[in-house]
């Protein structure tokens, strides 16, 4: 298994860790807004700089720090000059899919700008209805689909990817999200083992307690991590492990930073 780091952790960066109550659409929205224009690049370097100082190699881009509506060639090219000029490899981008109405530019947009970065997956959201598109796109890109649970149960995700077309078993998976589960009161383990086959990312997030999503340094809630780790190592899992960790009311590095060191010491057991 490998390491990455998701950025969408930074969400309440931009804003200062100051959004009490705090408001994802509203953080999503600055965030955007200062990686937007002539700002993007000297943003885009400073956060790769950031994870990079943390002992990172790979990082999952989230979609407001490169928005694929509107990333044109030059942009593409310099966010993988400066990928690689830093030393990180692009592990996944992010992007969400939920409506059935969802543009086809859209679409092809972000699957665009993962190849581009060389991602292996896009983890986010897909409404079942955007699956042959999602599938065709694909297939021409080498790009897998992940869908992210956000809300669902994990017997409604199995159910979704086994009503799709055999074919479709290739092109579209999961990413399944550690912490969501365990905050809504599913078991993380199990969630891994019902799904197993069809696991093609991981949001490797611990919560503090179930019913809440107050997100705490691996190991240290309720989301049974080392157990999840042990039970995708039993699967033969080979593909990331994102550490997510939206601290929303302050800098979240201590926290990755004991993600990492914890989750190393799972992996080399």
């Amino acid at each position: 298994m490998k390491v990455c780091l998701c950025s969408a952790n930074y969400v309440a960066d931009v804003s200062g860790y100051q959004v009490r109550r705090f408001d994802w659409g509203r953080c999503e929205r600055a965030t955007v807004e200062a990686f937007a224009g002539e700002r993007w690049a000297g943003s885009f370097r400073t956060l790769l700089r950031r994870v990079r100082a943390m002992g990172f190699t790979a990082i999952e881009v989230w979609q407001a720090h490169l928005r694929a509506v509107g990333a044109d060639e030059a942009r593409l090219a310099a966010a993988r000059r400066m990928l690689e000029e830093e030393g990180l490899r692009c592990a996944s981008y992010t992007s969400f899919f939920s409506s059935p109405r969802t543009p086809r530019e859209d679409v092809e947009a972000a699957f665009r700008v993962a190849e581009a970065l060389g991602a292996g997956v896009i983890a986010g959201g897909m409404h079942r209805e955007m699956a042959p598109l999602v599938d065709e796109l694909a297939r021409r890109t080498g790009v897998r689909m992940a869908i992210e649970n956000h809300g669902e149960k994990p017997e409604a995700l199995a159910e979704l990817l086994a009503s799709l077309p055999t074919a479709y078993a290739e092109t579209i998976g999961t990413t399944v999200d550690t912490g969501i589960y365990a905050g809504q009161g599913d078991d993380p383990v199990a969630s891994c083992g019902l799904l197993r086959g069809r696991i093609f990312h991981v949001h490797f997030k611990d919560v503090a307690a179930v019913g809440a999503h107050e997100c705490c340094a691996a190991g240290r809630g309720v989301a049974r991590l080392a157990d999840v780790t042990a039970e995708l190592r039993r699967q033969g899992y080979a593909g990331f492990l994102s550490i997510e960790c939206e601290t929303l009311y302050h800098d979240p590095d201590p926290e990755v930073r004991q993600s990492l060191e914890t989750l190393h010491g799972w992996l080399g057991a």
